[in-house]
């Protein structure tokens, strides 16, 4: 998907149209308000400052990549990069394409449950906004909410940039395909079939160890 398509604009539209657009949309996604979407919101919020901005928009519209995008990718192929060196000094024989695929995957989970919680703790801090009010001087409960509030926001685009790494880094990972021959893995029957002739063998099926743990 484009950035217009992001924005649902076409390809020539108009600056303003493209203001009207994300205004439209980014109210509806906010985070804050109820049914809002973090992660929807920031595509909306990424395809808005490259697409207002002439010169981002004709990098854009020449190679399909933003400035995101194009850290995104360099740190997902140094994440890439770090995984396939750890299994090589491990000497791993298990399929490496895989792996790295439910690495990923698993840490994909945790850090958009990571976001959703951290969304929900900033929803929280915001319901103070207001609470207490100061006739006289600085209003420091204000100052040390706002600030609470700065921290979880950074947190979260500290966490979205992840996410958009691992989305990079599956991408990439998709390409590859781990080529080593292995033995194939008897299956469980084939299991029982050896541990049951090995039983009879012995006279006595109690005293065999069966290879899952029977």
């Amino acid at each position: 998907m484009s950035l217009y398509d992001v924005l649902g604009v076409a390809k020539d539209a108009t600056k303003q149209a493209i203001k009207t657009a994300y205004r439209s949309l980014a109210q509806k996604a906010h985070p804050d308000r109820e049914g809002g979407d973090a992660e929807k919101f920031h595509e909306i919020q990424l395809a808005y400052d490259v697409l207002s901005d002439d010169g981002k928009r004709e990098r854009y519209d020449a190679t399909g990549e933003t400035e995101e995008r194009a850290s995104a990718r360099s740190e997902a192929e140094t994440l890439i990069m770090q995984r396939f060196a750890q299994s090589i000094e491990e000497d791993d024989d298990d399929d490496l394409v895989e792996t790295l695929k439910t690495f990923l995957s698993t840490g994909k989970i945790q850090v958009e449950l990571t976001i959703n919680q951290a969304n929900d703790a900033l929803k929280k801090l915001e319901r103070h906004q207001g609470r207490v009010k100061c006739n006289d001087g600085d209003n420091l409960f204000a100052m040390v909410l706002d600030q609470k509030i700065n921290h979880k926001k950074r947190d979260i685009e500290t966490l979205s940039g992840q996410l958009e790494v691992i989305k990079e880094a599956e991408l990439i990972v998709a390409e590859y395909t781990d080529t080593a021959e292995r033995e194939p893995q008897p299956s469980q029957s084939a299991y029982f079939a050896e541990a049951m002739h090995a039983a009879r063998q012995h006279g006595n099926g109690r005293r065999f160890n069966y290879p899952w743990g029977l």
